[in-house]
């Protein structure tokens, strides 16, 4: 089989449930739409699954091509408030920081509807790791209440306008490259041949991937320095992606009634056990590639079932 893209991925929202799409734009920051909007707390910090992993079932969905629809799951926090922020140091397979309850049957399911590119809104900074960076917030109260009921302190929606620029780490930048509120890079690939080696029954979605490559090896993306999608569209290879406990999303016991989710340690520990590699200095779990697309691809579009060309 030659290597093909079996599936595209979006985030409208950084560490929202993602969307899978038949085609993508690229743009100079990612993916169109991908990760342009994030959750921030009072101080402006960047607020994330990693720690309120309860995040992840927050629906997302595009309507009419630029609204964006966010749809709160069928159970949220028992508690109005959880504890503080500061508090809370997630541990592998420890609780979650809040209980959670579903919904009564005379209870509907809570969404809102807001544009993908809000064009209001006050500027503020916000820091996400160690970049500081100019965004919009304010241009939804209604989102920002809902979130910061569901979560339990106060958070605001922010959007990285098109005239606000976050670049990528100067060490692995080629051409000055942009990123969005993704964490590093504006593109992610997997293998399907790489899950499959996992061996553990793990969904590819835990690994928030933008593109997903059938009929390579297993681990293939650890080495090629690139690929070509169809014709005219190309991605180099900037280094392997280390993982974090957030690919230990959560489960569901299948009961009514109060239910206290868990983070299982059991998908990270097996990617570090099946496939640890040295990224920079330190050993790390592996799965995955980070990319960039080349200048002449901006503009240029991805399809699910287009063949690549592997360099």
């Amino acid at each position: 089989m030659s290597p093909v893209v079996v599936s595209l991925w979006i985030y409208p929202v950084k560490s929202l449930a993602g969307i899978p799409v038949k085609e993508a734009t690229i743009t100079s920051r990612g993916f169109r739409h991908d990760r342009r909007l994030m959750l921030v707390d009072r101080e402006g910090k960047f607020v994330t699954a990693r720690e309120f992993p309860t995040l992840l079932l927050v629906e997302t969905a595009i309507e009419d091509g630029d609204i964006l629809r966010l749809t709160f799951p069928s159970i949220r926090p028992s508690a109005k408030r959880g504890p503080a922020r500061s508090s809370i140091q997630l541990q592998p397979c420890s609780p979650f920081p809040h209980r959670l309850r579903r919904l009564r049957a005379d209870e509907q399911l809570r969404s809102l509807r807001l544009p993908l590119a809000p064009s209001d809104g006050a500027t503020c900074t916000v820091t996400i790791w160690d970049d500081r960076v100019a965004a919009r917030a304010g241009f939804s109260g209604e989102a920002d209440a809902m979130f910061s009921e569901y979560l339990g302190f106060p958070v605001r929606l922010t959007y990285l306008a098109d005239d606000e620029h976050r670049p990528v780490d100067a060490r692995y930048a080629t051409a000055g490259q942009e990123v969005s509120f993704a964490d590093g890079f504006p593109f992610l690939a997997t293998v399907v041949a790489s899950l499959e080696a996992l061996g553990a029954g793990i969904p590819m979605e835990r690994f928030r991937p933008n593109l997903v490559l059938d009929g390579l090896a297993a681990f293939a993306e650890d080495d090629f320095a690139g690929f070509r999608v169809g014709d005219h569209v190309e991605f180099q290879s900037v280094k392997p992606c280390s993982r974090c406990p957030m690919v230990n999303s959560i489960s569901l016991p299948e009961h009514s009634g109060e239910i206290a989710p868990y983070v299982g340690a059991a998908p990270l520990a097996q990617v570090a056990t099946v496939h640890p590699r040295v990224v920079g200095t330190k050993r790390s779990a592996v799965f995955g590639a980070n990319l960039i697309a080349t200048t002449g691809s901006l503009g240029g579009r991805v399809a699910v079932g287009a063949p690549c060309t592997i360099f």
